[in-house]
């Protein structure tokens, strides 16, 4: 998408649910398709708009007006699974402006020209960007319980959790935590980058505006916090389970002599 003249593209990109089924959605949409995998989808639509699908329920849309984004978004409703409640969205306009230099400023970024590869470089970015603010909600969640139950803990010297709720706990954990490894990080870099300097620097200067790394880093320090807790309740519950065996082996014990002793006595 070249042109001698400034423009302006408008990208916006929604996390809609938690998984997409891309291979049936593959099969069903009828639109140019210009790069697949078994975990996304790359479309050109109409004549100047884009639709980038990720498997774990992104999607990023290009040049497309209100009624386009939206029939898609009604469209995409039939391949999500376990769509959101409240969707998440963010927007980013990118002014093509012939013959200048890449600006990665404050609310302005800017580029000498943009195709197709260039809008799939900035849809990727999108996409984890979203991806990187649904994951942070759900680890405050996982966090705001683990911390009540600290605080419980503190306070009573007990932890009023039964081993079942322990382990739910952990599963939602892990769970939390795979989903964020195969979306946030296996898209760290397309392959697309390497083969092309102005991509490179696109990709670079967006990773910096929308501050990718040092979220990662949060979301990593976030999760190594909750399997910490999450190990020292384990344990303390584990412990509390030996402690109650511990005390019905003893009963059982007192009960035996004790019947073995009224025996003797009659």
């Amino acid at each position: 998408m070249v042109n001698d003249t400034p423009q302006t593209l408008s990208f916006v990109a929604f996390h809609i649910s938690d998984q997409v089924d891309i291979p049936r959605f593959r099969a069903d949409f009828s639109a140019t398709l210009l790069h697949s995998t078994s975990r996304e989808v790359f479309y050109a639509v109409g004549a100047d708009g884009y639709v980038h699908l990720f498997n774990y329920g992104v999607v990023v849309v290009c040049g497309l007006n209100d009624a386009e984004v939206t029939q898609i978004l009604n469209l995409l409703s039939g391949y999500s699974l376990q769509p959101l409640v409240e969707r998440l969205r963010e927007d980013l306009d990118v002014r093509i402006c012939p013959g200048e230099p890449f600006r990665f400023g404050f609310d302005d970024v800017a580029v000498p020209e943009l195709d197709a590869n260039g809008v799939r470089v900035v849809m990727r970015i999108m996409a984890r960007s979203v991806a990187i603010r649904y994951f942070s909600g759900e680890i405050e969640q996982l966090l705001e319980g683990l911390g009540d139950m600290a605080v419980q803990l503190e306070r009573t010297g007990r932890l009023a959790l039964g081993k079942r709720r322990i382990q739910e706990l952990i599963g939602r954990a892990l769970n939390t935590h795979n989903r964020i490894i195969s979306c946030v990080y296996v898209f760290d870099v397309s392959t697309i980058v390497w083969e092309n300097q102005d991509l490179e620097r696109l990709d670079t200067g967006l990773t910096d505006y929308f501050d990718l790394p040092f979220r990662q880093k949060g979301i990593s320090t976030r999760l190594n916090t909750i399997e910490s807790h999450i190990q020292v309740f384990s344990e303390l519950s584990h412990n509390r389970e030996s402690s109650r065996l511990e005390w019905i082996i003893i009963l059982l014990i007192a009960i035996e002599v004790a019947d073995l002793f009224i025996s003797r006595l009659l």
